[in-house]
């Protein structure tokens, strides 16, 4: 009993039962206990209220009186803590929750716990107190160094707290985030400040809030100039004055990289926002390739490239016919001259052009001028920005509209943007040469 039986020559039988003959050696190794006549044992059901032994063929004991030896309901005890002594006890008592070994290496030593809002440890009874679970010495290394705190948001200190009374705020390293908050906001309402939503310290919104009257205004829009009416919002006076403002307009000059204010309901192009037109108003193009292609109606298929080498020269070709390369002089009105209604002025002579048929600039020789407008912008992913560019026909009069452009030379070219870095943008392999 006790297991398979194991033959000498073949191994794990996988059986408990075997033949022999009496006077010769057992061919195989019993596990436990060799018998003629059953394999039943003894078994220790752990599962009723007292532990009892009872027969089965698979029980560890060979016999009753062995199982019984081992068969016993666990020992519990408690510990005294007036006499420091350990005492026997029912499981399910209050408190008896140990073995007789684990009380007796507790029992006699002095239980503490940390308070942490003093950072002093306190005598306790770890057989009352769930939360007495540490000596004496141990909670002396730790209590006196507790980062537990309640911040305080008008001086921006941390207060000590305990963690086991659940009140709110009460965390540890309290010191590493606490600080004066910034959000308060005065309640126009109760002229008091509250902490929430704002943007400002206590003081300063005292500061505001606590001088103010009862009058309360609100921004109307109903006329040309926007005016701040009693008792038409919840803004204090001087809240209302600060943001109750007519919008101004602007439109970028790239001839100087400024904003010129400009009236919308005059100037179509007026469209942007002061604020808009200064975050995205640069000068005009700065030397650089710029790859695009032709729109006008008589366009020649195919890529162009276009080299501004500084601001007074440009070399330009049709990309599959590079050896028809056009070179010209780039001249631009003065910086204090007006914009045209769709970008600034620009002005081409031409200093160098082909000479063979069908030629993808019909009509524009040596010395020819080609005068029209561009204009800059940037994209949506700051790294590149558009060039439009519209040039009118030898001869003719000075493109002021891209509209007009259509009937005379017109592109769309991309470049990459200022400080654009050349793993992003790289547009040199189309650099038509000098």
């Amino acid at each position: 009993m006790g297991g398979n039986l194991i033959y000498n020559n073949t191994g794990d039988a996988g059986v408990q039962c075997g033949g022999y003959v009496k006077g010769n050696p057992l061919p195989f190794v019993c596990p436990k206990d060799f018998r003629t006549e059953t394999c039943a044992g003894y078994s220790c059901n752990y599962t009723a209220n007292q532990p009892q032994c009872v027969p089965s063929n698979d029980g560890e004991f060979s016999t009753l009186t062995d199982c019984q030896q081992v068969c016993k309901a666990a020992a519990y005890a408690k510990c005294n803590t007036q006499t420091k002594q350990c005492e026997p006890c029912q499981q399910g008592q209050p408190g008896c929750n140990q073995t007789p070994d684990e009380c007796n290496a507790s029992c006699n030593i002095q239980h503490q716990k940390c308070n942490a809002t003093t950072s002093t440890c306190e005598n306790c009874d770890p057989s009352s107190d769930p939360s007495c679970t540490q000596s004496a010495g141990d909670c002396s290394r730790t209590c006196s160094s507790s980062t537990y705190g309640l911040c305080d948001p008008i001086s921006g200190k941390c207060h000590p707290c305990d963690p086991s009374s659940g009140q709110p705020g009460c965390v540890a390293q309290c010191g590493a985030t606490c600080s004066v908050s910034k959000n308060f906001v005065c309640n126009n309402a109760t002229l008091q400040c509250e902490i929430g939503a704002g943007n400002m310290t206590l003081q300063q919104c005292a500061n505001i809030c606590h001088n103010q009257t009862q009058q309360l205004y609100g921004c109307v829009w109903n006329s040309s100039t926007p005016q701040c009416v009693e008792n038409a919002g919840r803004l204090s006076k001087e809240e209302c004055e600060t943001n109750c403002q007519p919008a101004t307009y602007a439109k970028c000059n790239q001839e100087t990289g400024q904003c010129q204010e400009c009236d919308p309901t005059t100037d179509p192009s007026c469209i942007y926002t002061s604020d808009y037109c200064n975050a995205s108003c640069h000068q005009s193009f700065d030397e650089g390739v710029w790859r695009g292609i032709e729109i006008s109606q008589a366009y020649k298929y195919g890529e162009w490239d276009f080299t501004f080498y500084d601001e007074q020269t440009v070399g330009f070709w049709l990309h599959d016919s590079r050896d028809l390369k056009y070179m010209a002089a780039v001249e631009r009105p003065s910086r204090d001259s007006p914009l045209n209604a769709d970008g600034a002025s620009i002005f081409f002579t031409i200093t160098q052009a082909p000479v063979a048929a069908n030629l993808p600039l019909p009509g524009v020789t040596l010395n020819s001028v080609l005068s029209g407008i561009f204009k800059v912008q940037p994209d949506e992913t700051s790294f590149t920005q558009f060039m439009y560019l519209a040039l009118s026909l030898p001869k003719s009069s000075q493109i002021t509209t891209f509209n007009d452009g259509m009937q005379a030379f017109e592109w769309v070219l991309t470049g990459c943007a200022k400080g654009a870095a050349t793993s992003v943008c790289n547009f040199e392999p189309g650099r038509v040469p000098n």
